[in-house]
């Protein structure tokens, strides 16, 4: 971890610019699990990560300017901190050079994200205060508050992405998890750029039966995410068949009360439709659901 405060009697919409480069020996080709993760934080001991992780680029490229917005939001806070994870499985060298940290004025102003629940359902609603080529907003949630999977993308209501009187959003997720849903925006520009909203938190009630709430992404091409809901502390075997009842994959898993999150890699699996249940010890089990393998 590398970082360092931005003194400031108040921030908000902070862009981050900074020249990147990677060694490379021998002329190795791209190793896609090496590179670089933005944090930011107000106090130096909790961290949030920004967008996705970097990869290392190409052996032949040499110093590159990346930038990025961080969604820090309005905050009374006096020093922000901005941190560089990195990440290296070949023992590489990363370098970062000429970093700067200012406050900007971004193209969409949201003045309000929030989230009620509403008897099974969590209904999500936002306000923009003026939008500038703005394209829309992708509406993420996550059951540990960590990893993130698209819920839906919701258009601009704003003509040709551009307004400067308030409008409203809303959203109903239907099927919420059964314990704490962290929901956040990602807002999209026309020309591609990004910023990330602050998260809203929607607590969930205990379950009082095992089941699958959501496989992502779905169709797959070699690992799946499971969100699994259990009543209690349990072990549980995940168990995949093709569509004649065959079963291919079977694996075991400790769980507890609330929402799990599972990794499977079925890369070995063949192009197709498979179905996936989960069995608890007792013998409950969580019933079908039904996910393709590219």
């Amino acid at each position: 971890m590398v970082s360092s405060p931005l003194t400031s009697t108040g921030l908000s919409n902070v862009s981050l610019e900074y020249y990147w480069y990677h060694s490379v020996i021998g002329g190795a080709t791209s190793y896609t699990t090496e590179g670089v993760q933005v944090q930011w934080s107000t106090d130096g001991t909790t961290w949030t990560n920004v967008g996705q992780f970097i990869p290392r680029y190409n052996a032949t490229e040499a110093w590159t300017l990346k930038s990025l917005n961080l969604p820090v939001g309005a905050t009374n806070q006096a020093k922000l901190f901005i941190g560089f994870l990195f990440t290296s499985n070949a023992g590489y060298d990363c370098y970062l050079d000429d970093i700067s940290i200012k406050q900007v004025a971004l193209p969409v102003t949201i003045t309000k994200f929030a989230g009620v629940k509403q008897a099974n359902q969590n209904l999500l609603t936002w306000t923009t205060a003026s939008e500038q080529n703005n394209k829309g907003f992708e509406l993420q949630r996550s059951a540990d508050g960590v990893n993130y999977s698209t819920l839906t993308f919701v258009n601009s209501k704003a003509i040709n992405g551009n307004s400067n009187t308030t409008l409203d959003y809303t959203f109903t997720d239907t099927k919420p998890f059964v314990g704490n849903s962290y929901y956040r925006l990602k807002q999209l520009d026309k020309d591609g750029k990004e910023s990330l909203s602050q998260v809203v938190l929607l607590k969930g009630t205990k379950g009082t039966q095992l089941d699958i709430t959501s496989i992502y992404p779905n169709p797959t091409t070699s690992q799946l995410n499971v969100i699994m809901s259990a009543p209690s502390r349990d072990k549980v075997t995940i168990v995949i068949t093709d569509v004649a009842g065959k079963v291919l994959v079977q694996k075991i898993v400790n769980v507890i009360s609330g929402d799990n999150g599972i990794q499977l890699d079925v890369s070995k699996l063949a192009s197709g439709t498979y179905i996936m249940k989960a069995i608890c010890e007792n013998g409950c089990d969580s019933g079908s659901k039904k996910f393709m393998k590219q």
